[in-house]
């Protein structure tokens, strides 16, 4: 990360989250072709780099009605995380609202 403010280097707090976890987690991100990903790519693959097993996919809700209904999905720039057969939805697609996620994931699995 070479901005003054690390903009997009993880906390403390969410790596050792992330340490904790065991097996594969996923995130969707659902994005149309005309919105800006970028951010979330890079934040996205933060969480790649603390966690090898931390997988992303960006889904244009408009072009794939099926995932949009399976997954819940209400409005655009919404993600889904994955873990352990369970799925958080989130609507605050920053470091703050995916890391909750996790720990609501890792929670549930006590």
């Amino acid at each position: 990360d070479l901005t003054k403010t690390k903009k997009f280097t993880l906390s403390d707090q969410t790596v050792k989250v992330l340490e904790k976890f065991e097996g594969p987690v996923r995130a969707f991100a659902f994005y149309t072709k005309k919105q800006d990903t970028t951010s979330i790519r890079i934040l996205f693959n933060e969480y790649h780099y603390h966690y090898k097993d931390f997988d992303f996919k960006i889904i244009d809700p408009d072009l794939n009605p099926g995932e949009v209904k399976n997954m819940g999905i209400d409005e655009y720039g919404q993600v889904v995380i994955e873990y352990s057969g369970k799925r958080e939805k989130i609507r605050v697609n920053d470091e703050e609202g995916i890391t909750n996620a996790l720990i609501m994931q890792s929670s549930s699995q006590r």
